[in-house]
């Protein structure tokens, strides 16, 4: 073994506690879970990548390093195996690691997703939605709102009728809420 490939092992396993079956990561961790090892380069790895590449080889380009026995923190040689970006997306599911329904982002963390004028594709103002809200009250038509207001009239259209900017309350329902 070449001496800086065995440095980079010793350091690596200083970052390894074994158990019976997995070798868990100890050192660093990315927010996900996954285990990170800087090399002597200054690089950074996914702790389970540079596993794979200390004890089995070269990762083949576009491959990805896939758990047998789905703990993240794994780097246990014989736990790790090649595969590609569908097999990965099909072993999660199968696993049932799929964030959805009540498990997705959107449903578990809500202040996370920008909604509103937050959101960096908005066009609008909650004080425009209120404006256009009530002049459609008044009778006016939405074309003719989307033309003030430089939006479509699809998009005036789900405004008034509550399906975007829902969270914006009409004066009225301001009013009676206090």
């Amino acid at each position: 073994m070449a001496p800086r490939k065995q440095d980079t092992e010793q350091r690596f396993m200083k970052h390894v506690r074994k158990t019976g079956s997995c070798w868990l990561w100890i050192g660093s961790s990315s927010g996900n879970g996954y285990g990170g090892f800087k090399t002597s380069d200054g690089y950074k790895h996914l702790a389970h990548r540079k596993a794979f590449e200390l004890f089995k080889g070269k990762i083949p380009k576009g491959r990805q390093v896939l758990h047998k026995c789905d703990v993240r923190r794994c780097v246990n040689p014989d736990h790790l195996y090649l595969g590609d970006h569908a097999q990965n997306m099909a072993d999660r599911d199968a696993r049932g690691r799929t964030a959805k329904g009540d498990r997705s982002g959107a449903r578990v963390h809500p202040e996370r997703r920008p909604h509103g004028e937050r959101h960096g594709m908005a066009k609008t103002t909650e004080r425009e939605v209120r404006e256009i809200r009530a002049q459609y009250d008044r009778g006016m038509s939405r074309a003719a709102i989307a033309r003030n207001v430089s939006i479509s009239a699809a998009t005036v259209g789900l405004i008034v009728r509550r399906i975007t900017w829902k969270h914006v309350a009409d004066e009225t329902q301001q009013m009676v809420a206090q």
